[in-house]
């Protein structure tokens, strides 16, 4: 008999095995010993605030979608490039990902418009980035591989809800090397004064693509650092084959 998806309890609470130490709030607005009983009270009062109920500006509209979900949020990230090179770049690599995210949400609340404070904050608190990076594992592994592992994580996680199980984010020599052409360019780069040509990237994979001989789309795409906000902001209103271009046999992603 199948079990009864309401008598399921989803834990809000994430945690993963590789992280050495448990999340926990930097601004306050998440106590240590917050219990679920407590966490599910502050997520109802959060709810009734017009600011919340609104959702105004693309943060508080991915924080509503977020928060009632697993917390922390964030990208779950793979490394498939070993070499000495990858060793120097590596943790400067997978720590831009959070800095253009952080980056896109500053500029969001200083030059858009109805931004609300109070969901940049807590989106920023509650970010944590969950990387595998394991070269045993996934030293060169194809973006087939990565699919099959990505996918068996969600599928053994209780209430794989929300940004961190929807898809994941690879960084293979070919972007890692992106990446070291143009760091010295993100300082301070936003969404809105970057271009494909001008900024590392990343692919993202979709971990429940079945190919269709009929279309192009293979499941994946490479989207530009500072578009993984914009990307986060869809969630589920686009599928992913709607959101790129083929070019030279190359999905990108594709603003709306």
């Amino acid at each position: 008999m199948a079990p009864n998806r309401d008598a399921v309890r989803i834990p809000w609470w994430f945690h993963h095995e590789s992280w050495t130490t448990p999340w926990s709030s930097t601004s306050g607005d998440f106590p240590p010993e917050e219990t679920e009983r407590e966490h599910e009270q502050r997520v109802r009062q959060l709810k009734i605030q017009p600011w919340f109920k609104r959702a105004s500006c693309e943060a508080t509209g991915l924080l509503t979608y977020e928060l009632p979900l697993r917390w922390p949020w964030g990208y779950t990230i793979y490394r498939t490039v070993y070499t000495p090179e990858s060793d120097l770049y590596w943790e400067a690599a997978a720590d831009a990902i959070r800095s253009n995210i952080f980056a896109t949400l500053d500029w969001e609340l200083h030059h858009g418009r109805r931004q609300h404070e109070q969901s940049h904050r807590i989106l920023r608190d509650g970010y944590r980035s969950l990387v595998f990076d394991d070269e045993t594992r996934f030293d060169g592994a194809s973006i087939a591989q990565v699919r099959e592992d990505f996918r068996a994580f969600v599928e053994s996680e209780v209430g794989a809800l929300g940004n961190r199980f929807r898809w994941c984010l690879v960084i293979d020599e070919e972007a890692l090397k992106c990446f070291i052409r143009h760091q010295k360019s993100l300082a301070g780069q936003s969404e809105q004064d970057s271009t494909q040509e001008s900024e590392p990237w990343v692919t993202v994979v979709e971990p429940k693509y079945e190919q269709e001989q009929s279309s192009q789309y293979a499941g994946y795409m490479r989207i530009p650092l500072s578009r993984l906000f914009r990307l986060a902001r869809l969630g589920d209103m686009v599928p992913m084959s709607q959101m790129c271009t083929i070019s030279e046999d190359i999905p990108w992603y594709e603003d709306f």
